[in-house]
């Protein structure tokens, strides 16, 4: 038995015999072009070919066709538009439905809506489902609950619960029928149950006030949204850890250059000490120098005047000593000092050329000790100038993305109060407020509305819907309710995106609880009126943007386990590299000389 299927192709034969074709793929499908060009009327051929009465816009075309490929083989069905129009003609590769002919309505056949139950998994046909509060019953079909996942043009716009029939009169049995997908329960045995006869006013009371309190949260959210800036909190993040990475950059050049500065002191403190040695051995070498010449000099004088001493024969006194000197005397002391005189004269020129090299290693250490004082003043300039500024730059940077954490922190506080108060209003909802009549709203699982809400709340935030700060699925109203207020009062301009939202919610629902899950959505322009948020004040042109490209981020997601056929206008599509995401889409150009006019081949304006 198949339980899971999707639209393979569409096919519109002239009664010419042309062909107009469109193909589909079992993922996420967008059919997309200006006005007129045969988008909706796909649709609406589908539409027929699932049951509906009639189609307009098909003049001169003969029949329909449409493929389907199932879990456990393939069918296709084949409509006329105009003989016979009440049967279709079936051709099938799985064993349990034959090929052949099936009628639309039928209470001995099997017919075209069981076709479909089929396909779904649902099997012992026919299945009674409660038509109205007195318990009467009526075959289960396609049609009652098809219009929670087909969304048409015509429909999208509707202020009251898209889930819900258009008529009252049909009300209960689609509600029935949603319970039967959920729980998989033939409702013909059920019989009428005792319950208290009205609804206890407080339990009214309670819903206004949790409303109330859940609005004051929704204003309150806004306050600090309004402090935050206009950026995501991943680009937050990124700023944040960009300037924390800055600031440690900047902290470990600080560091490096203050520790060149100690290094460099403590290196022109030994280079003065070295300086001052230096200095000191010089002015010794200096004195030492001008002992030598006046030594020189005095030697010098004794040679000089050897010879007047010479020519007295007598005694005489030695220049040095004073000491009593013969002439063979004096031939010994002048050649004592002729050798001393050499000896001054070789230690002079040695002193001399030691003398220059520490005069020059002077001038190095004062080079050395001046470049290193350089330094340390332009080190100091960085720092004082450049780097400690920007580093307070950087830490007050911080200290504001800090404190918009903190917001965002408030925030989430704020949205897990407003959530703990919608779980207290779901609980009010679950009261079951039963009579002798059948509601079947109160058979619906007890945590149904409290699961709706929670994935409402989440599809509304992955869909970037403005200012949410809590979400509800409302028993009374069947439908969403947003920062304690119902949809109603969020504009028409967020009636077409809510209401796919909301559809989309409850197949989500059923792809997790259900027992018979729906495998498709299709969808003709779901952001239709979106433009009219920005003039009821209620959204910006960044707002529109963010939902729009949300939106479709978030179908492509739907499609990786559900067929989606997405209907839209070229103005409402977002940037999305539709490539890369492998997607599969159909463009209509309304243009005969590139591209394809539309979906009717040889028919335009």
């Amino acid at each position: 038995m198949a339980k899971y299927f999707y639209i393979k192709s569409i096919q519109s034969i002239s009664k010419k015999g042309k062909i107009s074709k469109v193909d589909f793929v079992n993922g996420f499908n967008l059919i997309h072009g200006p006005s007129n060009t045969g988008k909706t009327l796909i649709l609406k051929c589908i539409d027929y070919l699932f049951g509906a009465s009639k189609v307009d816009g098909l003049d001169n075309q003969d029949y329909l066709v449409i493929d389907l490929v199932c879990e456990n083989g393939f069918i296709q069905i084949k409509r006329y538009l105009e003989e016979n129009k009440n049967k279709v003609y079936l051709t099938s590769s799985i064993p349990d439905i034959e090929s052949g002919e099936y009628p639309l309505v039928s209470k001995t056949k099997t017919t075209l809506s069981d076709i479909f139950l089929t396909l779904l998994g649902i099997d012992q046909l026919p299945i009674k489902v409660i038509k109205n509060e007195n318990f009467a019953t009526q075959n289960l079909t396609w049609r009652t609950f098809l219009h929670i996942f087909f969304l048409k043009e015509s429909e999208i716009l509707r202020e009251g619960s898209i889930l819900d029939s258009k008529t009252n009169t049909s009300l209960t049995a689609f509600r029935s029928s949603l319970l039967f997908l959920i729980n998989g329960e033939d409702q013909a045995p059920l019989e009428k149950e005792e319950s208290p006869d009205s609804i206890k006013l407080k339990n009214q009371a309670v819903r206004a006030y949790v409303n109330n309190k859940l609005k004051k949260i929704s204003e309150e959210e806004s306050k600090i949204s309004e402090n935050l800036k206009n950026i995501s909190k991943e680009e937050a993040e990124k700023h944040l850890n960009d300037a924390l990475h800055q600031v440690n950059y900047n902290n470990d050049a600080l560091s490096k250059i203050t520790q060149e500065n100690k290094r460099l002191t403590e290196e022109n403190t030994s280079l003065f000490v070295e300086r001052e040695e230096n200095s000191v051995s010089i002015r010794n070498f200096k004195e030492l120098i001008a002992q030598y010449k006046i030594d020189l000099n005095r030697l010098s004088f004794i040679v000089e005047g050897h010879k007047p001493m010479h020519t007295h024969e007598e005694e005489t006194s030695c220049p040095f000593c004073d000491a009593k000197m013969t002439k063979e005397d004096d031939l010994v002391n002048l050649e004592s000092v002729a050798t001393e005189l050499k000896n001054i004269q070789i230690k002079l020129k040695d002193l001399t050329a030691t003398l220059e090299l520490l005069e020059e290693e002077d001038i190095a250490l004062e080079k050395k000790i001046n470049s290193n004082h350089n330094t340390i003043n332009q080190n100091s300039y960085r720092i004082n100038k450049i780097l400690a500024p920007a580093i307070k730059e950087l830490e007050d940077t911080i200290r504001e993305y800090n404190t918009y954490f903190n917001l965002q922190t408030e925030k989430a506080t704020l949205r897990k109060m407003a959530s703990e108060w919608n779980e207290d209003l779901s609980d009010y909802d679950d009261d079951k407020i039963e009579d002798n009549k059948y509601k079947p709203l109160d058979r619906l699982p007890k945590e149904f509305f409290r699961n709706m809400s929670t994935i409402l709340e989440t599809n509304l935030e992955k869909c970037s819907f403005p200012h949410l700060s809590s979400a509800r699925f409302d028993k009374t109203t069947f439908d969403v309710v947003i920062n304690g207020e119902p949809k109603s009062s969020q504009g028409k301009g967020y009636r077409a995106y809510l209401n796919s939202i909301v559809s989309l919610s409850m197949l989500e629902y059923l792809d997790i609880n259900a027992r018979y899950p729906i495998p498709l959505f299709i969808v003709d322009t779901p952001l239709l009126g979106l433009d009219e948020a920005i003039a009821e004040k209620q959204a910006t042109e960044a707002n529109l943007y963010n939902m729009r490209y949300a939106f479709y981020k978030f179908l492509i997601e739907i499609g990786n386990h559900k067929q989606i056929i997405l209907i839209d206008n070229n103005k409402n599509l977002p940037k999305v590299d539709w490539k890369e995401y492998s997607l599969h889409t159909v463009e209509f150009t309304k243009n005969e000389s590139f591209g394809r006019y539309g979906f009717l081949e040889g028919v335009t304006d």
